[in-house]
């Protein structure tokens, strides 16, 4: 009885294509240097004139589509294969939604070590980013929760206390300080223990505990401040905005 021979499935992103179906065949070569399968693949597709949506190639020139301004590299069939390589990763990383497993993990990576310097910096002043100033507001917050013993109202309406110095410039990031990527103190906003809350001695309120009475102590400045137009600076409108405030944390 004759043998039955099983034909295995080749991998189809491990097997070379047969010479016929190739239409670059320098980019064959190329493809053995990619960083991985992933890409491996793509110049292997792109050997045989197939390409993914967010490229177009013809004549040894990738096209980038996904860009507003088209952008393209022409493949220089005289130098090495590898550079050539290395050259196609990086214009089809950078220039196109392209990218494999390996790069989204570096590429995370990457942004969580950014974000740890950006903390880690030695000045407040050098925190750009809306979003990792407020994240070092609030463990600031929760730190001086945990050590005052403060209720979650209270420890809000201290990060509404802070917000709001510097929304009206009472407070500037000089007055901030800053060090091992923690807020030590800010400069006005100190607690007192017989009111168990917080208060900015820079404008002299402070929001008393229990009512939330608003309590505005006098200015240096007698006449209200308005700009050219009568319209009156913000600083001039506090009590206002922190009462507001507090009736929307109520």
């Amino acid at each position: 009885m004759a043998e039955i021979k099983k034909k295995k499935k080749s991998d189809s992103t491990g097997s070379v294509p047969s010479q016929s179906n190739v239409v670059y065949p320098f980019l064959v070569k190329c493809s053995t240097h990619m960083p991985d399968e992933f890409w491996k693949s793509i110049v292997m597709n792109l050997a045989l004139g197939k390409y993914p949506k967010c490229i177009y190639f013809s004549n040894y020139t990738i096209f980038s589509t996904t860009k507003k301004v088209q952008i393209s590299y022409s493949i220089p069939l005289n130098r090495p294969e590898k550079e050539v390589a290395q050259e196609i990763y990086s214009f089809l990383l950078e220039n196109t939604s392209l990218s494999s497993l390996d790069d989204n993990i570096k590429k995370k990576e990457m942004i969580a070590l950014r974000k740890k310097n950006i903390i880690m910096s030695e000045k407040w002043s050098m925190i750009k980013k809306k979003n990792v100033r407020e994240l070092i507001m609030i463990n600031y917050v929760l730190r001086e929760k945990k050590e005052r013993k403060l209720s979650w109202d209270k420890s809000f309406e201290l990060l509404s206390l802070i917000k709001l110095g510097f929304i009206y410039r009472l407070q500037a990031s000089k007055d901030v300080e800053y060090s091992n990527g923690e807020i030590q103190s800010i400069k006005g906003i100190v607690f007192n223990p017989q009111l168990g809350c917080f208060e900015n001695h820079k404008l002299k309120k402070r929001i008393e505990r229990g009512d939330h009475e608003i309590v505005v102590e006098a200015n240096n400045d007698d006449e209200e401040k308005t700009d050219e137009d009568g319209r009156k600076f913000l600083s001039d409108q506090w009590e206002r905005y922190v009462a507001l405030r507090l009736r929307l944390i109520r």
